[in-house]
């Protein structure tokens, strides 16, 4: 077919996670040879993968506990010093960082090793996250694999080093990462914007792509009793409790609200809707696949979209709504202000209170069904202007084909 494309993702095609993939990868079967290589692959593999190759040797490799030698990892001793300036700050940042570095330095050997590609081919080297294996692929290009190209995505986690669940505000070897790779593209305008302002001098490798989802039939009408819907892990950065605490402020209205996802607050937050909400009115839905999420959405007239989150990258779970026609409310955190307004649901403030989620839920449900049906029709079209996952892909694929030389 012509260029290797080698992604290393956290688990995918594995456990559970990463769906954004799901719709990615068949795009750029298209382009390049595919190699799927998840860092963790526990059990069997949960989702298709045709035509592309999925490597697990990294993942058997990474699961053995014998840590690397320090003097293996060379390339971390010209940033050391200042990184462990932020040692003084918080010492379990040294033990952050080290783990990182010999991650990184364990997926470069074992690459090189693996003889997986031609050093004297044009490869492209894809990090889906700014992780361990990001900094490993910017390295390979001082290994012979001068004519391949590294590129990373940017999301959320790995990339705001004040996220409310980054408890040591550090993020290990940035500056490193950037000044190897290639290109690192964001999902959001906002990353973007955000990592230009923390190290500026790598702005011209900063490129946006945002992800996207299938085209899926949009919905209409108006439930008598409407129907709400959240979709996330229960965490406390999630913030599902807020939901709960607004919708008990709606005594005096009708609703049903369906939460999908767990996570390790599921029984407290099970709990706080138990006492707080009306029996009836509320439903676990618990994890479920993309599929079944998918298959929720096309059997259910949903009203309205709610997330509380306290930080987020921009939300796949929004695209998914929004493609189904699906008004969303949301905090202004991370991307969310680039897919969530007044047109087509309601952007909150960075940190509402439950009155404010209520009044903003109720705002949106009461309206009449002509009006709410401007609202869907507004959310499709902004799904399908910049979160169309066809057209994102094919995109982003040309980007990446354009990284090297004519």
């Amino acid at each position: 077919m012509g260029k290797r494309l080698y992604l290393f993702t956290s688990n995918f095609p594995f456990l559970k996670g990463e769906e954004f993939l799901e719709n990615e990868v068949p795009v750029l079967v298209k382009h390049f040879d595919v190699y799927l290589i998840p860092l963790y692959a526990e059990g069997k593999q949960t989702r298709k993968t045709e035509k592309c190759k999925v490597v697990t040797d990294l993942s058997r490799e990474l699961s053995h506990r014998t840590l690397s030698k320090l003097s293996r990892i060379p390339f971390v001793i010209d940033d050391l010093y200042s990184e462990l300036i932020q040692f003084v700050r918080d010492p379990r940042i040294l033990r952050c960082l080290f783990s990182f570095a010999i991650a990184a330095n364990r997926i470069e050997n074992w690459f090189m090793n693996s003889k997986l590609a031609n050093p004297s081919d044009q490869n492209v080297f894809y990090s889906y996250w700014m992780n361990p294996a990001a900094l490993a692929i910017g390295e390979l290009r001082k290994k012979g694999f001068g004519n391949s190209v590294s590129i990373c995505r940017a999301h959320g986690g790995d990339l705001y080093f004040d996220r409310e669940d980054n408890r040591l505000k550090y993020l290990p070897l940035r500056k490193k990462i950037l000044q190897n790779i290639d290109r690192v593209f964001f999902i959001s305008e906002h990353g973007r914007k955000y990592l230009e302002e923390k190290f500026p001098f790598f702005k011209k490798i900063y490129d946006l792509s945002y992800l996207g989802v299938k085209e899926r039939t949009r919905q209409k009408g108006k439930n008598d009793i409407p129907i709400l819907i959240s979709c996330s892990n229960i965490i406390p950065i999630k913030r599902v409790d807020l939901i709960i605490k607004s919708l008990a402020l709606m005594k005096d209205h009708s609703f049903v609200w369906y939460h999908i996802g767990d996570g390790v607050g599921g029984s407290e937050i099970r709990k706080l809707a138990q006492n707080l909400l009306r029996k009836g009115t509320y439903s676990f839905l618990g994890r479920l696949t993309n599929e079944q999420v998918m298959e929720f959405y096309s059997n259910t007239l949903v009203d309205l979209f709610i997330s509380t989150s306290l930080s987020e990258g921009l939300p796949v779970s929004m695209m998914e709504a929004m493609s189904f026609g699906i008004p969303v409310i949301g905090t202004n955190v991370g991307g969310v202000s680039e897919i969530v307004n007044s047109e087509n649901g309601m952007l909150l403030s960075e940190k509402p209170n439950a009155q404010e989620v209520a009044n903003a839920i109720l705002e949106i449900i009461i309206r009449p069904e002509e009006k709410a049906e401007v609202l869907r029709r507004n959310a499709y079209d902004m799904w399908n202007k910049k979160f169309n996952a066809k057209n994102n892909y094919e995109n982003f694929a040309r980007k990446i084909g354009n990284l090297f030389d004519p």
